[in-house]
């Protein structure tokens, strides 16, 4: 496995008013002015009491190991069911076919490689070991420090650092349930073995090379897989100490104890934990500078080391906050006829948790709008969406970096690839924040984000839908008390629209239209109480006039949000990805629903791809 391969796989592996009579506000009047410091400081709550999550009391899948990134478990008959049934028959075999020349087996199923049919498979991937990181670091820090004799020689880099690199590393452990051992044994030893490093380490069979190192051992009715990436590898230098020192250290880690994996579930489901990424990174990064110093000028070696160091420490100041989040669950039922898939961020303790519940919780408790039943019924797609909340709870995240969104943008750009993956699995709430701390500044950008979070928060439900035809039905809306309603039609006029009176017969209610392109008309309507309204955008007025007077009415309060289609095949023929159109037969007669509920413990989107009807 060469160099290359080897950091790819890692890779890989690391990685979503006023009534409108009222005369309009001129656009000098939305600018806000900025709020001092002593307005700001009493926003900022006290800290709170930290209070850990309980110790699970569920034993540990024989697979899950403790600092692991990557948790997962896997039913290998169900995902060969599911894919079976998928519409690729041809890039099937072409795989199969491609793993068959590799393995030097003719590969037809999971039963040829021996795997018990019931089984789960377990896993833990991109486990940091690294025991000599910190000599790696100092090493590497005293090279960039050098000064240079000749700034466009090259240097050859220590041999201490060389050895002590190449025991960097990344494990993965696999416990896998077989009905037959010897056919994944006799596989791994008809590859190339790596001379002395396999005798060193115990293993029914083992294969090796430069940059990596896989181990298979007997347990009862299962194997266990021990396989090693290794981020720096040089086959000129002796590093077997430093490997076979690392690979001991990492095989003889205890179960793991993290109450995110007592909820995993599914066909297949993965944790993401959060904790383990600066060391990711961290091995990453030097592997990357050993790798890179070795054809780096020493004129040029400190720029080289400065630039990747700050790459680490922009990542480590994304953490440098209080995270509601300790990871990221998403776990799937892969039924051939019903898919559904769950997407659960997992509460860094019981404060977070209750933070949660109280910071998503909505604003209000909403108008009633047309029912689910009349956007989505036949809809090749609808949505819903009740209350938000208000943005102004969340400036108690906005710490560190995190307290202006000025500070926050160059971290996230410095941070890299993993600095992405921090606010996705960890820190997006605060994110938020930042936002909000931000919108409380002062200048005209300011004041405009800040009315509009407020108008946000002023939405007492909103929704819309797309109906299937030669030119489509198009109707969105919003609920809003009289003053928000009065704010949106002066932002939409400094927008350069302007609402006109239009009459209508049989409406018994104010309506205004302003032409807002591409066929769409937006519309403003009062209800007869004077008190609250909605804003309409549409492309006729017909379908106005349906959602003020024909359509059934419901108080929508939860989800948190709901997108669905009745027709995901046309759907995904009309606004899909290239290459949908392979899988229409599939899709045909398919209903998909995507629901997000977030004011709770444990934040959760759940999307589902059911059968129209049943028995089709």
């Amino acid at each position: 496995m060469s160099v290359g391969l080897a950091r790819s796989l890692a890779l890989a592996l690391l990685f979503a008013c006023t009534p409108h009579t009222q005369a309009e506000p001129e656009a000098e009047e939305l600018k806000v002015a900025p709020m001092s410091p002593t307005e700001l400081a009493p926003r900022i709550a006290t800290p709170p009491v930290i209070v850990p999550l309980p110790e699970p009391e569920f034993a540990a899948a024989p697979g899950h190991l403790e600092d692991g990134h990557y948790y997962v478990k896997l039913r290998p008959q169900q995902l060969q069911d599911f894919v079976a049934a998928l519409p690729i028959a041809a890039e099937r075999e072409r795989a199969l076919a491609l793993v068959s020349t590799g393995l030097g087996l003719q590969l037809r199923s999971i039963d040829d490689l021996g795997l018990e049919r019931d089984g789960v498979i377990t896993g833990t991937l991109m486990r940091p070991v690294a025991p000599r990181i910190a000599a790696v670091r100092e090493q590497i820090q005293q090279i960039a420090a050098a000064p240079a004799g000749d700034p466009a020689a090259i240097p050859p880099l220590p041999p201490e650092l060389l050895r002590d690199a190449g025991a960097m590393t990344y494990h993965n452990r696999l416990h896998i349930p077989v009905r037959d051992p010897e056919i994944l044994l006799a596989l791994i030893r008809k590859q190339e073995r790596a001379s002395g490093l396999c005798e060193r380490l115990p293993h029914d069979a083992c294969v090796a090379s430069d940059s990596a190192t896989i181990l298979l051992r007997r347990d009862g009715g299962a194997l266990v897989v021990d396989a090693f990436v290794q981020l720096y590898s040089n086959p000129d230098v002796a590093a077997d100490d430093g490997r076979v020192e690392a690979a001991v250290a990492a095989m003889a880690a205890r179960p793991a104890k993290l109450a995110a994996l007592a909820s995993l579930a599914g066909d297949f489901a993965l944790y993401i934990h959060g904790a383990t990424i600066p060391a990711i990174d961290d091995i990453f990064a030097l592997g990357e500078l050993a790798d890179t110093l070795a054809v780096t000028p020493s004129g040029q070696r400190r720029a080289v080391v400065d630039a990747r160091l700050a790459e680490h420490a922009a990542l480590l100041r994304l953490r440098d906050t209080r995270r509601l989040f300790a990871g990221l669950s998403v776990g799937a039922a892969l039924d051939p006829s019903d898919v559904r898939i769950t997407m659960s961020w997992e509460p860094a303790d019981l404060t977070a948790a209750q933070a949660l519940e109280h910071l998503f919780a909505p604003a209000s408790d909403g108008l009633p709008g047309p029912s689910r039943a009349a956007l989505c019924d036949g809809a090749l797609l609808c949505w819903q969406l009740p209350p938000l909340p208000r943005l102004s709870g969340f400036d108690e995240l906005a710490l560190g970096d995190y307290a202006g969104q000025d500070r926050l943008g160059p971290t996230i750009a410095a941070a890299g690839q993993m600095g992405l993956v921090v606010l996705a699995v960890e820190t997006w709430p605060n994110q938020l924040g930042a936002l909000e701390r931000w919108s409380l500044a002062g200048g005209r950008d300011a004041g405009v984000a800040r009315t509009f979070f407020e108008l946000a928060g002023g939405v007492q439900g909103a929704g819309g839908m797309l109906r299937p035809g030669a030119t489509g039905e198009t109707v969105h809306y919003a609920r809003f008390h009289q003053q928000e309603l009065g704010l949106v039609r002066s932002l939409v006029t400094v927008g350069g629209a302007t609402f006109a009176d239009v009459p209508v017969e049989g409406l018994e209610r104010p309506l205004a239209a302003a032409a807002l392109g591409d066929r769409i008309t937006g519309y403003v309507a009062r209800e007869p109480d004077e008190k609250t309204g909605w804003i309409i955008a549409a492309d006729h007025l017909d379908r106005a006039r349906w959602l003020l007077t024909q359509a059934p009415r419901e108080l929508t309060t939860a989800p948190t949000f709901f997108i669905g289609s009745d027709d995901l095949a046309g759907l995904l023929a009309q606004i899909g990805p290239a290459g949908a159109a392979n899988f229409a037969t599939w899709t045909a007669g398919r209903k998909l629903s995507v629901i997000g509920e977030f004011n709770r413990a444990r934040p959760r989107v759940q999307i589902a791809l059911t059968r129209a009807a049943p028995g089709q």
